[in-house]
């Protein structure tokens, strides 16, 4: 049967979050889209009083510790917001009645392929953030049974500080950058995301069923991160940028990096109808908006 939904939005600050804040939703009464100062979701006494006030029949949970090198340094925060606090958003939505989208990495992986990632695929993260974000798809999925996990990569759209953002900086900064060229992912506009968060949204509303569970939903084609960087500073207005390539052991990182965590969405596609978006496509309009 239609109904009006109650929808809150986690994480309304980031890349991903702050895209789903200002979507336009059909069939949704009531959105709450609240950035991490006004709900830290690694707060559990924050969590239970916010959704036991808003009462939502659907939680969009875009709220995650991304700090991958950090991660390493500072595994207690990667653990409390990557597991734990959506093992408890979980727990609440089983106790109400409310149906999880919770999103995940391609960080899960280990990258050791050179095809694009299934959701039947054996996980096996490298580092702190991957391990944490698999074991917060667990804990999902484990308490809570009208959940959607999605999986996802390299994201970028206009707001936040993601990878996108921080390479635009440095390149207006420093005029030439070493790029690792040996990295391969799935780029992903946010407006992808949106358009598949809308589609569950729709049916949730109308009545119709939705085919809970885990799925990979990423951008198109895979691209390395050089070929990706390229494609930025391609869209980019002004000065050149020089773009030296470097292999991922010439650059100093923290944390270790899959090699190819490039994710297959044709099952996302098949069940909901939302087709993978081409990030070259989607990428100017998002350079151009920052510029």
């Amino acid at each position: 049967m239609p109904r009006d939904l109650r929808i809150l939005v986690t994480g309304a600050g980031g890349q991903l979050g702050s895209a789903l804040a200002a979507a336009r939703w059909a069939g949704v009464a009531e959105l709450a889209a609240l950035p991490h100062g006004a709900l830290d979701i690694a707060d559990e006494a924050q969590v239970s009083e916010t959704l036991a006030a808003i009462a939502p029949d659907l939680v969009v949970n875009a709220a995650a510790f991304n700090a991958v090198d950090r991660a390493e340094q500072e595994p207690h925060l990667a653990w409390a917001v990557n597991r734990d606090a959506p093992a408890r958003l979980a727990a609440h939505c089983a106790r109400s009645g409310a149906s999880l989208i919770h999103f995940s990495s391609d960080y899960v992986f280990d990258g050791a392929r050179d095809v694009p990632y299934r959701e039947t695929d054996e996980p096996a993260p490298l580092g702190v953030y991957g391990q944490s974000k698999l074991q917060g798809e667990r804990a999902v999925a484990g308490a809570l049974e009208r959940h959607l996990i999605l999986r996802t990569s390299w994201v970028f759209g206009r707001d936040g500080d993601g990878f996108l953002h921080r390479i635009l900086q440095a390149g207006a900064a420093r005029g030439s950058l070493d790029v690792v060229a040996d990295q391969w992912s799935t780029p992903t506009p946010v407006a992808g995301l949106v358009a598949l968060v809308a589609e569950v949204v729709r049916r949730l509303a109308a009545g119709d069923a939705v085919p809970w569970g885990l799925y990979h939903f990423a951008g198109s084609p895979p691209a390395s991160r050089l070929t990706y960087t390229q494609a930025i500073f391609e869209a980019r207005s002004g000065a050149p940028v020089v773009l030296r390539p470097v292999a991922s052991a010439d650059f100093p990182a923290v944390a270790r990096r899959p090699r190819y965590s490039a994710l297959d969405s044709a099952r996302a596609e098949a069940v909901f109808g939302v087709p993978s978006p081409s990030w070259r496509e989607a990428l100017p309009a998002v350079v151009r908006a920052l510029a």
